[in-house]
């Protein structure tokens, strides 16, 4: 059995806090931030990092031992007895971030097809709402948004519609909602002291559940390569556990780990050309013939999508946003240019009569 990770969190009774339906009590779980699992930085050191996954490898198997019905996130059981001890069940999966959530949340699902498309599904219609990707262009957003968005989440639903793994239906496993270090406390000689901020986790495929954790690969997202740099050291660690159904899930992780990000990030990154191939790999394994400019990959998808009507909305509400933009900048500068003008005119009409006296032999 792997050492007790996972700090236990209290429910406050509502009568002792006004603000108990929102919060709760967590037992310390001590150690610090692990600089060391970083392998792109300063502060990596290989035998930590070794001591670190060993125990998250501890933790997964432990985690393995819990399965569940469906995919979604977790609420107390409706139909357990309250005299039983908290039992709960799969609901709708929540949103980490708040500009995401739909109003109800989605699911709960059977397969990680049907989450993954109604992921998708709902990101294209906050775009086409104009609720989502309508940024101008900016040096963080070089790439007017939202048509490429809008392009790369139609590939994408069409790469995970045509994945026979996702389409599987069969017992889910507790993933960590949130991939950030941050959730990961270690003591001084890389052992883990605890991993924390559960708030999110939610019910998924093995293949899924057990992926490698994104903040073990850097960062890989702008990334084309999907290879797994050290991960064999993951693998390997499941293997001398006999647990080969867990090696073979890090082996295949980046296909989930790049989905993972891309509808997590909500529209707000500019995309890369790497990036795109580095996802389309993940599903289809080399590819033949990819594009080799960013423009190439638009123009390839807009062609494969190019009688999808609601694309052509989006594409004209875009042009028409960057033409009002375009409109509103020419006009706020002739006002600037305006208004320096002005001053400029008064003090010319104002010292003209004294200039013109002057300039008059004899004063006549």
């Amino acid at each position: 059995m792997a050492p007790k990770f996972i700090p236990d969190a209290w429910r406050m009774e509502a009568r002792s806090w006004p603000y108990a339906d929102v919060s709760f009590l967590m037992d310390h779980a001590g150690g610090s931030l692990p600089r060391h699992l970083r392998t792109y930085a300063e502060g990596y050191d290989e035998l930590k990092y070794r001591t670190t996954v060993r125990d998250l490898a501890s933790l997964s198997v432990s985690l393995s031992s819990q399965s569940f019905e469906g995919i979604g996130s977790l609420y107390p059981s409706t139909t357990a007895p309250d005299s039983e001890p908290l039992q709960v069940q799969v609901g709708p999966l929540l949103s980490f971030e708040p500009q995401l959530r739909s109003s109800p949340p989605l699911g709960p699902f059977k397969t990680n097809r049907e989450a993954k498309t109604a992921k998708i599904d709902w990101l294209l219609h906050l775009i086409e709402k104009h609720r989502l990707g309508w940024l101008p262009p900016s040096g963080r957003h070089p790439n007017p948004q939202p048509v490429l968005w809008y392009l790369t989440l139609l590939e994408v639903r069409v790469l995970v519609q045509g994945c026979e793994e996702m389409g599987r239906s069969g017992p889910t496993y507790l993933r960590h909602g949130d991939q950030n270090i941050g959730c990961i406390l270690t003591h001084e000689d890389g052992s883990l002291a605890g991993m924390v901020d559960w708030e999110f986790a939610y019910t998924c495929p093995l293949e899924e559940a057990f992926a490698t954790p994104t903040f073990l690969l850097g960062g890989f997202r702008d990334w084309g390569s999907n290879d797994l740099g050290n991960q064999d050291i993951f693998i390997k660690e499941f293997e001398s556990l006999g647990r080969h159904d867990l090696a073979s899930a890090v082996r295949g992780c980046m296909k989930y780990n790049r989905l993972s990000e891309l509808l997590w990030d909500g529209c707000k990154s500019p995309m890369t050309l790497d990036g795109l191939l580095g996802m389309e790999e993940a599903f289809m394994g080399t590819l033949d013939n990819p594009p080799t400019t960013l423009e190439e990959w638009e123009t390839r998808a807009r062609h494969r999508h190019r009688d999808n009507e609601k694309l052509k909305k989006v594409e004209e509400d875009w042009k028409n946003h960057l033409a009002e933009l375009e409109a509103t900048k020419v006009a706020e500068e002739l006002k600037g240019a305006k208004a320096v003008a002005e001053p400029e005119a008064t003090t010319t009409a104002e010292g003209s009569p004294a200039t013109g006296t002057s300039s008059i032999p004899g004063g006549h």
